[in-house]
């Protein structure tokens, strides 16, 4: 499979995602940005490739050590970033040295965020292997952790470069890969309106994994991240436009209330799913998003084995959404669609509608 290059420009950073490369990659990134020691951050489920990148930067003679961390969402707190930092130091790292992070988005989000802050910042290299991490939290720069609610310590660092090797994926369990193949959806919904035509046909080559329709979606969905990205790298919350990085959160607003109100028992790219489809029942009331285009959205989800149907109360999740860290002064803000590929971001959302759209979602 040819290596496909999407190039994230976040002033005065520059990121290189390499789709359809290799693991072993990261070892020619890591020699040619002349590294000091890199350290190998991996999980226990990821130790088995994590050994491959090691194996490659050994042969090109660059220093690592390997770092093992734990990576359920349960760790994904300040607690497990500062155990982190103590074992890079622990490690030989410094000011010259750099993280090669392998494993899914907790381990991601922590390894990077530990990264920007160890001796005021060293460079990260992602290695991705979950579908979810691929399209979503390895690229784009943003690192969190959780202090008594989702993500809410962080930094903006992005990777020097994003290694995405499908071969990662083949022993992912389905409901994990279907988590990433949410994020996919949503790509299109913002931003590619030829993608979503292309998941809509080739819905079941994405459930199977067929590597080259997976490849396309992928590139596709990167492209979408990569253009708003590039225009707004640290999502201004002042003045926020129609090219604004906030336009990414499609669905998120409903998927972070649901997701908490369940303890977190709900899976991020599953409650994504049922987020987009209740910001597609609010955009059609506020937005304009013609009735066929809910349902096209509504049946592309279930085409693509992803939950739909919001069975939480209502009212608790409009609770619980009044204090997402998108809204201002209380008031509600959500991404809309006007129609498919044409986003916008609308303040002051009444509660009324909301609570509409979730009803509308209710199984």
């Amino acid at each position: 499979m040819p290596k496909l290059f999407v190039q994230t420009k976040t002033e005065p950073h520059l990121s290189t995602i390499c789709v359809g490369a290799s693991v072993e990659d990261a070892a020619a990134v890591c020699k040619e940005n002349g590294y000091s020691k890199v350290g190998v951050v991996f999980s226990k489920n990821t130790e088995g490739i994590a050994g491959r990148a090691i194996a490659a930067l050994r042969k090109a003679n660059v220093l690592s050590e390997k770092i093992c961390i734990d990576d359920c969402e349960k760790s994904k707190g300040v607690e497990n970033a500062t155990s982190l930092l103590l074992k890079m130091k622990l490690a030989g790292l410094d000011r010259h040295s750099a993280v090669v992070a392998v494993g899914g988005g907790v381990l991601g989000d922590v390894s990077a965020y530990a990264a920007s802050t160890y001796m005021r910042g060293i460079p990260i290299v992602q290695v991705p292997t979950t579908l979810l991490a691929m399209v979503d939290s390895s690229v784009g720069g943003k690192t969190g952790v959780n202090l008594d609610g989702k993500n809410m310590v962080g930094t903006f660092h992005p990777a020097d470069a994003v290694i995405i090797d499908f071969s990662t994926l083949e022993s992912l369990p389905a409901d994990e890969y279907r988590q990433g193949i949410a994020e996919i959806a949503k790509a299109a919904c913002i931003g590619d309106e030829k993608l979503f035509s292309l998941l809509e046909s080739d819905a079941q080559k994405i459930v199977k994994r067929d590597p080259q329709t997976l490849c396309a979606a992928v590139e596709a969905a990167l492209k979408v991240k990569a253009k708003i990205v590039e225009r707004d790298p640290k999502e201004s919350v002042l003045n926020p436009s129609e090219s604004s990085r906030m336009l990414l959160n499609f669905g998120h607003s409903f998927a972070h209330a649901i997701e908490s109100e369940s303890g977190y028992s709900v899976r991020h790219g599953d409650a994504v799913a049922m987020g987009m489809v209740a910001a597609a029942n609010a955009s059609s009331k506020v937005s304009g998003l013609a009735k066929s285009d809910v349902e096209r959205v509504k049946k592309l989800l279930l085409s693509l084995g992803l939950p739909t149907a919001v069975s939480q109360n209502p009212e608790k999740l409009l609770l619980r959404m009044k204090s997402d860290k998108k809204n201002r002064a209380g008031e509600i803000t959500l991404v809309l669609l006007k129609s498919i590929g044409r986003p916008q971001i609308m303040r002051n959302v009444p509660d009324s509608i909301v609570l509409d759209a979730l009803k509308a979602a209710s199984p």
